[in-house]
């Protein structure tokens, strides 16, 4: 008689439930009052065939991405549901022992169904109780996905009486003009600076500024290792001196030996290739300690990138700048290139203060693409702003640019073109 009550009373909050959600909930959760369960999962089987796991008992959340969730809907669609009758499934390496049970009506075939976790197998009473309660849980699916299909249905149908003033909007809006608008990433960038490259190939010492420390004229900046300098400046040295008395003993042979002064031309030009040799290695020496030829400040990324590594001879070490000098340094992917010219408006906001928006004048504009340090393909634009703002150099943000005139209907499907041509090249 309990048993009775129990399922007279779910099919009563069933048919009561005011959305599918809250069924969801009655058929997971109320179930264990007829039937005695661990865990109990609720699919349901869409139109297109596929299985959704819509609710899992208790406060749980089923990730549908989870090892466990596909598993379960693997094993669910290999099921043929014909009739009502109860399946069991064994347990695997994967999933637990389960029991499925269909909720399927006359009309509308397969809805979805109720999937048991449970500590031992259910008794035959247990599972035709099971069978009735799948039974008395059909009709209150089956509503909701009428109702579902039949609101879409109605706001279709509704559009559909209106169809007329529909296309006529939509023809309005794709003959509206706009204008096409480039969006690409900014960064203020220092106005002539002084780029400090390696003088020759070597190790970086030492890094004698900090990143942002002000510099003056003559200041040392960068110290490279000079341990292969000071031996080649020693051996031209030593090679040099031990030429030198070669040669005067030359001299001395010669003035007894008038056949052999022809070779003192030949050994003088020597000497003096030797000499280069020796200048050369000491002028490289003392370039090891690298100055600054202006004042400014010292803009690079960090200290400790730097100290230690090889670098080759025209390698950019920093730059010194003025930090009251700068520019916009606007990078334009080729896929999003618009025709445009220097009267162009520019905008853009930074980072540090998304709020705020800055206007700049186009001051020059790349002719051809060329690799960023990622390998990115960009036109390099460069610009300067209309008001005079402190910035700092090295704040990035996003510009926009916006060029000639053309139709909405363009604007939208610009992409779309462009990537289907990419694609098909039509």
């Amino acid at each position: 008689m309990d048993k009775l009550l129990s399922l007279l009373t779910l099919q009563r909050q069933a048919q009561e439930a005011a959305t599918r959600n809250q069924l969801m909930h009655i058929i997971s959760n109320e179930s264990r009052k007829l039937v005695p369960y661990r865990q109990c999962v609720v699919w349901s089987k869409e139109s297109w065939g596929g299985i959704t796991l819509d609710k899992i008992s208790g406060n749980a959340t089923l990730d549908a991405n989870s090892q466990y969730a596909l598993d379960l809907k693997k094993t669910i669609a290999a099921q043929k549901f014909s009739t009502r009758e109860i399946v069991e499934i064994k347990k695997t390496e994967s999933l637990p022992a389960l029991t499925l049970a269909p909720i399927i009506t006359a009309q509308d075939g397969l809805l979805g169904g109720l999937c048991l976790e449970t500590e031992t197998p259910l008794t035959e009473v247990e599972k035709e109780l099971l069978k009735e309660l799948a039974l008395s849980y059909a009709p209150s699916m089956a509503l909701f996905a009428v109702r579902g299909s039949g609101g879409l249905w109605r706001s279709l149908s509704s559009l559909a009486v209106e169809r007329k003033y529909i296309l006529l909007l939509l023809c309005v809006l794709a003959l509206f003009p706009t204008r096409l608008t480039i969006t690409a990433p900014v960064e203020i960038v220092p106005e002539d600076a002084e780029i400090i490259t390696a003088p020759f190939n070597g190790i970086v010492k030492s890094v004698e500024v900090t990143a942002g420390e002000g510099v003056t004229s003559g200041d040392t900046l960068v110290v490279m290792d000079n341990t292969s300098l000071k031996a080649d400046a020693e051996l031209a040295g030593q090679d040099l001196k031990i030429f030198e008395s070669q040669l005067s003993k030359a001299h001395r042979e010669a003035l007894s030996a008038p056949d052999k002064r022809s070779d003192l031309g030949i050994l003088e030009a020597e000497r003096k290739e030797k000499e280069i040799k020796l200048h050369y290695a000491n002028e490289m020496q003392g370039k090891s300690a690298i100055t600054a030829k202006r004042d400014g400040v010292a803009i690079y990324t960090d200290k400790t990138a730097l100290e230690g590594q090889p670098v080759q001879a025209g390698d950019v070490l920093m730059r010194i700048a003025d930090p009251e000098k700068y520019e916009l340094l606007i990078r334009i992917p080729v896929g999003a290139l618009v025709p445009f010219d220097r009267n162009a408006p520019v905008s853009f906001f930074l980072g540090v203060n998304p709020t705020r928006s800055y206007d700049a004048n186009i001051s020059s504009i790349g002719y051809e693409a060329s690799p960023d340090e990622d390998g990115l393909l960009t036109y390099k634009v460069r610009a300067k702003m209309t008001e005079d703002k402190k910035l700092r150099i090295g704040w990035q943000g996003t510009a926009h640019i916006k060029g000639g005139w053309t139709i909405l209907a363009y604007a939208v499907l610009r992409r779309p073109i462009l990537s289907l041509r990419q694609m098909t090249g039509i």
